[in-house]
């Protein structure tokens, strides 16, 4: 069993596909995968990371039952009992690279094969949308030529 946290993993909690420890296992795959990128996977393992310590028994056997707004609440809590301080900034960032990991894990859960499906044609058009912005960048407009500059004029008037 893989000791997260200095807390193990085989606890009395019955252990759901939803489990911390297939959130951990999600977050390998994505990246051998190469479904996120870099940036947004080191967002999630810090988000876990920083949460863990005070998630519950429950929380950490079924991440959908998690409400980031109380564990956000609890968080600074525990921050303030060891003294420590943080911007509500950094809480921001924290929450939000939680609720987009874990929302992840649950659609990845549920579905794998459609989420692969899901990130890898955003991935595609992000592709098409940047190829398209590059040759329309590369061709150069013509300048617009009015009808009444291709008459030659005949010196009549």
């Amino acid at each position: 069993m893989r000791d997260w946290g200095g807390r193990a993993m085989n606890m009395k909690r019955k252990m759901t596909r939803y489990s911390l420890t297939n959130f951990i296992r999600f977050l390998e795959v994505v990246w051998q995968e190469r479904l996120v990128k870099k940036q947004t996977l080191q967002q999630w393992q810090e988000a876990i990371s920083e949460f863990q310590n005070i998630l519950s028994l429950d929380e950490v056997a079924d991440l959908r039952c998690l409400d980031i707004q109380h564990l956000s609440s609890r968080y600074v809590d525990f921050l303030v009992d060891n003294r420590n301080s943080i911007t509500p900034w950094r809480i921001y960032q924290l929450k939000n690279g939680l609720m987009q990991g874990v929302g992840d894990f649950i659609a990845y859960t549920i579905n794998p094969n459609e989420y692969k499906r899901c990130a890898r044609l955003a991935l595609a058009k992000h592709i098409y949308l940047q190829k398209k912005a590059r040759v329309a960048a590369a061709v150069l407009p013509l300048p617009a030529i009015r009808a009444s500059e291709t008459r030659v004029s005949s010196g009549v008037q």
